[in-house]
């Protein structure tokens, strides 16, 4: 870890498991961590190359297996899953930020997107 004079436009990283007391500039943060921030690697650079990043405030790594995305702007929710077929799963975020607007509510994606069975959907906020 390093601290930093200038203020980065970053999306905010919520669900770290390494204890507080251990978070300290110079000090490794746990595994799980650094495998976990591995994965928003991932998601960042397919988040630029689709043209969404600007648009993700805060990205939750609690759940490896369910990493959530904020889109605060577009009032909605993003449940990823885990990092299997990122590619496929920003064209679904931009298809449902196209369709539904500025309209609140939750993408959901946490899904194999390999079965025809499963299809993404969006629920509208109640």
């Amino acid at each position: 870890l390093e601290i930093s004079d200038k203020k980065q436009e970053l999306p905010f990283i919520t669900g770290i498991q390494t204890e507080q007391e251990n978070i300290q500039v110079g000090k490794r943060l746990c595994t799980e961590d650094l495998k976990k921030l591995g994965d928003v690697l991932k998601i960042v650079e397919a988040s630029i190359s689709n043209d969404i990043y600007d648009l993700i405030t805060k990205i939750d790594i609690t759940n490896q297996n369910d990493y959530i995305l904020t889109l605060q702007k577009k009032k909605k929710v993003v449940y990823l899953g885990d990092t299997s077929n990122l590619s496929t799963k920003m064209l679904w975020i931009l298809t449902f930020n196209e369709l539904e607007g500025n309209t609140e509510g939750e993408i959901i994606l946490n899904m194999n997107l390999n079965d025809e069975n499963n299809k993404p959907y969006f629920r509208k906020k109640v």
